[in-house]
């Protein structure tokens, strides 16, 4: 599902326009970023958890020459899904 697709059905189950359910997808999300950043863990029963993970630093290969390359240590926001019910 894109964002488009998103925003008009969440639009459509609240009763308002795409633009107020655009800034409202905006809000949480830019929400769930801040918190997972600051090593914080957002929990949505039901839903799944968001969470920064961190990635050491390791070595590689460049597939097109085969040399060795070092891939810096990052951050990413992971998620990890509910079970479902049932």
């Amino acid at each position: 599902m894109s964002k488009a697709l998103l925003v008009e059905s969440v639009a459509q189950k609240l009763g308002s326009s795409k633009a107020e359910a655009d800034k409202a997808i905006d809000a949480v999300l830019s929400s769930i970023g801040k918190v997972a950043q600051g090593g914080g863990r957002i929990t949505v029963p039901g839903f799944g958890t968001f969470r920064n993970k961190d990635r050491p630093e390791r070595n590689a290969k460049n597939p097109r020459t085969g040399a060795d390359i070092v891939v810096p240590a990052r951050s990413e926001l992971a998620f990890k899904a509910s079970r479902l019910k049932g």
